[in-house]
């Protein structure tokens, strides 16, 4: 049964990533502008994350955006100019960075990775 729980979450997080693949293949880049870099500080300081909001047009039309990320620290501050990647079909669908397919496709295998581990240990 774990056996068989790991492949279903495998052939699930392949079955996602040629989905995503496809998907984020169609998504354009364009100039955008960093509006602010805000720091949410933890206790513990591995914690620490900072979201990035941004502008950016497509076809004569403002939009805005905001993505976090782990980390204390970014590269960016505000008024700095920068790529966004956003959906022709949907332009205020948009991302800081070029969406990366294998952080979607990989929480599949990662969860069925855990209940395979539980089943395993609960048959033993």
């Amino acid at each position: 049964l774990p056996l068989l729980v790991l492949l279903l979450s495998l052939l699930c997080s392949m079955a996602l990533y040629v989905e995503k693949e496809a998907e984020f293949s169609k998504w354009l880049s364009t100039s955008g502008q960093v509006e602010s870099v805000v720091f949410h500080k933890r206790k513990k300081a591995s914690k620490s994350s900072y979201t990035i909001s941004y502008s950016y047009e497509v076809e004569n039309v403002l939009y805005h955006g905001a993505n976090t990320y782990n980390g204390r620290s970014s590269d960016f501050s505000a008024g700095a100019v920068t790529e966004i990647w956003y959906d022709p079909a949907d332009p205020q669908n948009s991302s800081f960075h070029r969406p990366n397919t294998l952080s979607y496709s990989l929480t599949p295998l990662a969860l069925g990775a855990v209940a395979a581990v539980l089943i395993y240990r609960k048959q033993q």
